[in-house]
């Protein structure tokens, strides 16, 4: 134990609430009761939703100002920092790296987001997902994996790590023992993992093996894992966390549960009691949990009650404290904000995630190629922001839009989600793309988000994946679909399922 000089003048509720991990949302602030928690508990860490590069980078440094210990700040920068903090950059997501089966540009978006990351005082980062895409109705994972080959998911993970590591940052391998395959459970609304034991090995856990050297931290997933527990969430099992990823894999980084208040865990049982049970398992850090003041007392209370023993606190926080250590909070906790905007959204950040997009974009049917006029048809699901104005103006450059044109170009919006648990296009949706089809003669689908999406339109002429949202994806499709830039990607999924 390298941080036994702090440990031992610790009280055990001040070892307690290093454990926990509380969560602050811009949308959302109460900044006194979140003051109150990193004063006068002596909380961990924290995971930030939201802000701007203007107000994260001051609002962690009055945190950390007023911290007992240093606090360990993490985000779900899964697809940079911009997915979180507006101003920075948002990169393709992982299916797009996927597509473009390139180490290179794995570790271009690790090592960009994990720049990023340090200067706004954010350098936990949630990520990468290595999760397996092994079912299309997954409403979770889906463009968040690099695909359903486990091999190229491990590969492609372990190169995004190496990067944010090279950035200073750390990384948090997710979502353990994998989601891949899982259906959507009745039980508690958990997400079950039904596999038998060696199915998960060829699939599920290979990625995490291939980072388990690499990788600072594993995330827990709130899922049901039959073969080990049918009985508890993973996230609550110690026959998950402790004797398979710490004794038979060999980790020896922090394990964080998922965040406590998602997942249906909540629906599983008290949050007391999910508490004590993750802490039992073999979890260091809670994360999220709704009310920390419960979560501090529970650990407390398990350890005075003698259901927990007080040694396996101290681990925890030796390894939380350790890592504070490794990234050099202990010497120096503060971020100069002068320098957020010259690092964080930068030109060569901006171009980094262009060149992945780039090479991510697939032709998936036809020529791939639009000409003349043609009309252009925004399909969206109501559970996407945005629109596809950097698409539409792209190809405005070389393309007249007009009606009765004889090539429609269909723009599809969706990405499924839970929840409300959309799973498949809407079936207006897909309508109006077939009725366009129908009426210009030929109709060319253009998927931003999901490419399973294309399994919706077997007739259509043209099918083109571009994978994300983001202005990036959409300049790519764009270009391709201009003859500007060559296809490169290849699908990481296989539509024919």
């Amino acid at each position: 134990m390298i941080m036994q000089k702090h440990i031992a003048r610790m009280t055990l509720r001040e070892k307690c609430a290093q454990m926990v991990f509380i969560g602050f949302r811009f949308d959302e602030p109460d900044y006194d009761r979140t003051m109150r928690w990193v004063k006068k508990e002596g909380i961990g860490g924290m995971c930030f939703s939201g802000g701007t590069i203007f107000d994260v980078t001051p609002l962690v440094n009055s945190y950390q100002r007023v911290a007992r210990y240093p606090l360990l700040m993490a985000s779900d920068f899964e697809d940079g920092a911009g997915q979180q903090v507006t101003g920075a950059t948002v990169y393709p997501p992982n299916m797009a790296v996927g597509a473009a089966d390139s180490e290179d540009l794995a570790h271009l978006k690790g090592r960009h987001t994990g720049l990023e990351a340090r200067v706004l005082g954010i350098p936990w980062v949630l990520a990468p997902v290595v999760d397996v895409a092994l079912d299309p109705l997954d409403p979770v994972i889906h463009t968040r994996s690099f695909g359903q080959d486990p091999a190229r998911v491990g590969k492609l993970g372990r190169a995004m790590l190496r990067g944010l590591h090279a950035a200073g940052a750390l990384g948090c391998a997710k979502h353990f023992p994998g989601r891949g395959g899982a259906a959507a459970g009745a039980d508690q609304g958990l997400p079950a993992l039904e596999a038998p034991l060696d199915q998960v090995e060829r699939t599920g856990l290979p990625p995490f093996s291939e980072v388990i050297q690499e990788v600072d931290a594993i995330m827990v997933g709130h899922l049901r894992f039959g073969a080990l527990d049918p009985g508890a969430p993973a996230s609550l099992s110690r026959a998950v966390t402790e004797d398979l990823l710490r004794g038979r894999l060999k980790f020896e980084g922090l394990i964080a549960t998922d965040d406590l208040v998602k997942g249906g865990i909540a629906r599983f049982c008290a949050e007391a009691a999910a508490v004590e049970r993750a802490a039992l398992a073999g979890a260091d850090i809670l994360l999220c949990p709704g009310d920390p003041d419960l979560a501090i007392q529970a650990l407390e209370d398990a350890v005075k009650a003698g259901r927990l023993s007080e040694s396996a606190v101290d681990r925890a926080a030796d390894r939380i404290l350790g890592v504070k250590e490794k990234l050099g909070l202990f010497r120096e906790r503060l971020t100069d904000v002068r320098s957020v905007e010259g690092v964080v959204g930068n030109d060569a950040h901006r171009a980094g995630a262009q060149k992945v997009a780039d090479a991510a974009v697939t032709l998936v049917r036809g020529s791939g190629r639009v000409e003349g006029a043609a009309e252009f048809l925004l399909a969206k699901d109501p559970g996407c922001a945005g629109d596809a104005a950097v698409f539409r103006d792209e190809l405005a450059r070389k393309v007249e839009f007009r009606e009765g044109a004889r090539t429609c170009v269909a723009a599809v919006l969706f990405r499924p989600s839970a929840p409300p648990g959309r799973v498949r296009l809407d079936e207006s949706l897909a309508a109006k793309v077939r009725e366009a089809g129908r009426r210009c003669g030929e109709v060319v689908v253009v998927s931003f988000g999901s490419p399973h999406v294309i399994r919706e339109f077997p007739d259509a002429a043209g099918c083109v994946c571009a994978y994300g949202m983001d202005e990036y994806c959409q300049r790519a499709a764009a270009r391709a679909l201009l003859g500007e830039v060559p296809y490169q990607g290849r699908l990481p999924v296989a539509l024919d399922a």
